[in-house]
């Protein structure tokens, strides 16, 4: 949970892979991390810190949070995935943190 305009920062290092707009979880931001792995920030506002192929660090400001329209009834909250080979996995494990 956190504030709108609050800053969302790189979970770590790799390259904006793809920026795109969905009806359900608004603008989305793909990074590459590499070995398959891409993370998903859902729900930023569209005034972006970041293009398509910008190489990002771990913990870089990529953008501010904006919303989430398809979980409108939930606090203000970062939709955040993580995939590995295309598929949904658990970001705590992925990044080791679990």
């Amino acid at each position: 949970i956190a504030e709108k305009g609050a800053s969302v920062v790189a979970c770590g290092d790799g390259t904006v892979s793809r920026i795109y707009s969905d009806l359900i979880l608004g603008t989305i931001i793909e990074i590459d991390h590499g070995n398959g792995i891409v993370a998903r920030y859902c729900g930023m506002d569209e005034n972006l810190l970041v293009n398509i192929d910008d190489v990002v660090t771990a913990s870089q400001k990529i953008g501010t949070l904006g919303y989430v329209p398809g979980e409108s009834a939930d606090a203000s909250h970062l939709h955040f995935e993580m995939l590995k080979n295309g598929k949904q996995v658990s970001p705590l494990k992925t990044m080791g943190i679990e």
